[in-house]
């Protein structure tokens, strides 16, 4: 009997002592990653992992900086936040329900230039839609032939569904424009969409301009959500606007053009940046810039343009049927231009915006630098609130 107590008592010391080890270990534990942290001011709350796709994509320079101090994994099927391409069913298949996928299954229907022009058209009829997109004709439909005879006065621009001004042609000639079309045949990429011109566009400086505006979808949980923007900016085209003679080059307004005469043209670097210092004096390029511009003009942006973006943007986003299966957010680009009416009219919706920054003087890059991240942040604040600052740079959007 008296064995027996004392091996029950060799059995709970024994016991308690390995508790007693354990709540050490764990208490050191918790200091350590306390104290880690603390000295790089990250809390421990703010810790998601995320899975990183190898598959190139454009926006990696915000990610990488929004992220650098969350936790890596190698198994997408384990993060709580995946980056990447997600712009189809494909891209979705055996996603983690708990997981957030940068994308959205969507995207496609208003990304795709004959898509956008299809759903709106389809849903609003042709006087309605012609107020939100330039008219246009979807070319598989073989009615675009009739749609240039009944505006010979205008020319038009051929569109692929590429972003970035890629794959554009401008004419005003019936002839070169079918004629363009048949050579295009058995491209991978086609035509889809022949557009008329805005004809009186609204100029600064004597030259079109786009002003591009984010739009961000998230969907968490069955509840679909938009925003958009509060921060943008101005793209001028690379040469004066004459109506007589649209080109590509007096028509497409994009910061390109300031990026490859910076870059690609012959000359003194600093002497080009002078010159287009001096050329954008007045010419504005931050969103809160061309306000103030307009405000000289006696014209309140808020009230005359945002106003119409937002309805416009309402009516287009009502006309698709978005899937609420996934959890996903993308921050997609609008690019709207106004003619000298200040209608409104949306150009396209780009699913990947570009990075290439607007601007050219260095402290203005990084100031703008500094917006796009905070987009970026504030649209991973919808999906974890508690875990991202939230900059409030986008506003809702409730259709």
């Amino acid at each position: 009997m008296i064995k027996k107590n004392v091996i029950f008592k060799i059995r709970y010391n024994i016991r308690m002592k390995l508790i007693f080890i354990i709540l050490i270990l764990f208490a050191i534990l918790l200091f350590i990653r306390e104290n880690f942290y603390k000295k790089k001011n990250i809390k421990i709350e703010n810790f998601i992992t995320y899975y990183e796709s190898k598959n190139k994509y454009k926006h990696k320079i915000f990610y990488k900086l929004i992220l650098k101090d969350k936790l890596k994994t190698n198994f997408s099927d384990k993060a709580d936040l995946v980056i990447k391409n997600a712009f189809n069913k494909k891209a979705f298949k055996n996603q983690n329900p708990k997981t957030i996928i940068t994308g959205n299954v969507d995207i496609y229907k208003i990304d795709f230039k004959d898509m956008l022009w299809y759903l709106v058209l389809k849903n609003y009829g042709l006087n309605n839609a012609i107020k939100m997109i330039p008219e246009s004709r979807i070319l598989r439909n073989k009615n675009y032939i009739k749609f240039i005879d009944e505006n010979q006065d205008s020319y038009f621009i051929l569109k692929r569904n590429m972003e970035d001004g890629k794959g554009l042609f401008i004419s005003n000639k019936k002839e070169t424009i079918i004629e363009t079309l048949e050579k295009d045949k058995g491209n991978k990429r086609p035509y889809v969409i022949i557009q008329k011109i805005i004809s009186n566009p609204y100029l600064i400086e004597k030259k079109t301009f786009k002003i591009r505006i984010y739009l961000i979808i998230s969907c968490k949980n069955d509840n679909l959500q938009f925003y958009l923007s509060r921060y943008g900016y101005v793209a001028y085209s690379k040469n004066n606007w004459d109506k007589n003679k649209v080109n590509y080059e007096n028509v497409m307004a994009s910061p390109h053009w300031n990026e490859d005469y910076l870059l690609k043209s012959k000359g003194n670097y600093n002497s080009k940046i002078k010159k287009l210092k001096n050329e954008y004096k007045k010419k504005p390029i931050f969103l809160h810039d061309f306000k103030k511009y307009m405000l000289t003009k006696g014209i309140d942006y808020d009230r005359n343009i945002h106003n119409q973006l937002r309805h416009k943007m309402k009516m287009i986003l009502k006309s698709v049927e978005f899937n609420k299966k996934f959890n996903s957010v993308i921050v997609s680009g609008i690019d709207v231009m106004l003619d000298d009416n200040l209608n409104l009219f949306i150009i396209e919706i780009n699913r990947s915006p570009g990075t290439t920054p607007y601007n050219f003087i260095k402290t203005k890059k990084d100031k703008e630098f500094k917006e796009k991240i905070e987009i970026y942040t504030d649209s991973f604040h919808l999906m974890f609130p508690k875990k991202f600052r939230f900059y409030n740079s986008i506003e809702r959007l409730d259709l």
